[in-house]
């Protein structure tokens, strides 16, 4: 009975995520927004007038660390886009659908791509596909920065129960997130990084930086 109920809020919950003023509300209370501000700052020196691809930008929050880009973000969630687009059209372009091949082709190479809170929603065979598609996306040298929850052995019981509770159903350890893409990019083109002081709460982030070969 206390399992019903408990799987009962966790799904009303995560409900209530899919509206963007409350998803943002809940990222700025725990860290989220934070996160992922500092990781662009630590991980990526993003130039003035860098091209920016965002793949999954959610409610796009993410355009405001990067004003002086050019940026374009993809989410399929179509509250989310709607809301990117009141809040932050001026500093970028928000677009709902999935980013493929077509879309790819309307675009000139990026100078950075972000995969942030997105592989861990993906099977590993539909994650290869994706990490393929931001690699080609680049110009030489470009760099993909991915950043998920992930699981690994000495982790807070908490931060491994939130984790466990997240959206994404396919949560991984820092070397299963790694061994994706190095598949794709090769050992020497990938870096990674395991974080627990980002977020306010308990919580472990797996970040990768990702570098397309030079020509």
């Amino acid at each position: 009975m206390i399992t019903a109920k408990k799987d009962k809020f966790v799904a009303i919950f995560k409900q209530l995520l899919a509206d963007p003023r409350l998803y943002m509300l809940f990222q700025k209370a725990v860290g989220g927004v934070r996160a992922r501000k500092l990781c662009i700052r630590q991980y990526l020196a993003i130039p003035k007038g860098a091209r920016i691809l965002d793949i999954g930008c959610g409610p796009g929050f993410v355009a405001a660390f990067v004003p002086h880009s050019t940026y374009v973000g993809y989410d399929v969630e179509w509250r989310y886009i709607e809301y990117a687009q009141r809040r932050y059209s001026s500093l970028g372009t928000f677009n709902h659908g999935e980013y493929n091949r077509q879309e790819l082709d309307k675009y000139e190479p990026f100078d950075f791509v972000m995969m942030n809170g997105l592989l861990h929603h993906l099977d590993n065979s539909i994650a290869l596909q994706l990490l393929k598609l931001a690699m080609d996306s680049l110009k030489p040298g470009g760099k993909v920065l991915c950043i998920d929850g992930g699981l690994h052995p000495k982790q807070n019981a908490f931060a491994r129960y939130l984790i466990k509770e997240d959206r994404g159903e396919f949560l991984r350890s820092p070397e299963a997130y790694e061994q994706l893409a190095v598949k794709v990019f090769g050992k020497a083109y990938v870096k990674t990084d395991l974080r627990e002081d980002l977020f306010y709460i308990p919580y472990s982030l797996v970040i990768m930086i990702l570098e397309k070969p030079k020509e």
